[in-house]
């Protein structure tokens, strides 16, 4: 059935929208699922002949809403409400379902076409912070699979086929995400979106000035070649992989972890709110208003020289770096690391001859 079904999608994909295909695979898997008795009746070649007669997608719609009136729209899953507990209601009749038995994961695989019924994920349903939530329209039909660890950490996010949600998915969860406080632990990447902190989406190549994200912020591996001014992300910003070469003034983080992305210049007025550790990036020149509220780590760099604004709460490591001295903002008792002992900065400024 799968072959057939793409020979006939191929014919006029550009001109459809996701939903209509999506009712259509819907409707062969509900076919599948129930063992409709129409497949059964199958060709010589032992294809059904429902679906040999349909040309175009249009004519397998048209056999998709007369299935829905003989079936009274009930396509939702009977079998599966004892091991579901609905945790939310959404507008248009959408709601938030938790899935809390094996068989209710068995079900979610198999209506989803993806592994999550394959057992390897049973033994989260007894992991404290763990579970996994599916977006349900009205009739009871799956639309989006969710992974969540720590009570509000969403890890996973797939749609059918293990492929991301198509865009009205994406609005319908982003108001609950956002009044229950749910934030996204997977890479920006596979959502091919960010979610801000007003619940939000903007796809990525279209991130807007002053954009606060709330937890981390996952950008590596995406064709992304700058960002823009005003970030803030209350966790860690990654950008490693990445073709990140500059960043807009203003950047507000967690933390930054650079890895090997091009990125070769810190932004003015940049604010780590945590550890700045650039060893073994590209990272060659540190503009002014530059605060670290933890560590600095530059060591094995080409920097060599430190901003005349700058402030840093914890130590700065200069271990194999080439700066031999420190401007006037650096307090006398702030703590310097030396590739050979601790000292303070009045004492690198004496043994510098400063």
């Amino acid at each position: 059935m799968p072959v057939i079904v793409r020979g006939i999608l191929r014919r006029r994909t550009r001109r459809l929208l996701d939903q209509d295909i999506e009712r259509v695979v819907e409707w062969l898997h509900d076919a599948v699922f129930h063992e409709a008795y129409w497949l059964q009746k199958v060709d010589e070649a032992n294809r059904p002949k429902k679906i040999m007669k349909c040309a175009s997608i249009e004519q397998l719609l048209v056999e998709v809403a007369k299935t829905e009136r003989q079936s009274g729209r009930k396509l939702g899953p009977p079998a599966a409400c004892s091991g579901e507990e609905c945790i939310a209601e959404l507008d248009d009749g959408y709601t938030i379902v938790r899935l809390v038995t094996v068989e209710a994961l068995d079900w979610e695989g198999l209506r989803m076409d993806h592994c999550l019924g394959c057992g390897r994920y049973d033994y989260c349903l007894q992991s404290p912070g763990s579970a996994f939530l599916s977006l349900r329209d009205r009739f009871g039909r799956p639309h989006v699979t969710m992974s969540v660890v720590n009570g509000k950490y969403v890890i996973a996010m797939q749609g059918k086929g293990n492929r991301p949600p198509i865009d009205r998915y994406f609005n319908i969860l982003a108001p609950f995400f956002s009044r229950e406080g749910y934030k996204l632990g997977l890479a920006a990447f596979e959502l091919e979106r960010v979610l801000d902190e007003n619940g939000v989406w903007h796809k990525l190549g279209e991130l807007p000035p002053d954009l606060h994200v709330p937890g981390r912020l996952n950008l590596g591996h995406t064709a992304l070649r700058s960002l823009p001014p005003g970030l803030y992300v209350s966790g860690c910003l990654l950008i490693g992989s990445s073709l990140i070469a500059e960043i807009g003034e203003g950047l507000d983080v967690g933390g930054l972890i650079i890895g090997n992305a091009p990125l070769a210049a810190l932004p003015p007025n940049t604010r780590i709110r945590g550890n700045l550790d650039l060893r073994g990036t590209q990272v060659s020149h540190l503009s002014n208003g530059l605060c670290v509220d933890r560590d600095l780590l530059i060591g094995g760099t080409s920097i060599s020289k430190l901003p005349d604004v700058m402030k840093v709460g914890g130590k700065i490591n200069l271990s194999n770096s080439a700066i031999n001295s420190l401007p006037d903002c650096i307090p006398e008792d702030q703590e310097i690391i030396t590739n050979d002992r601790k000292i303070s900065a009045l004492e690198f400024r004496k043994s510098k001859g400063r």
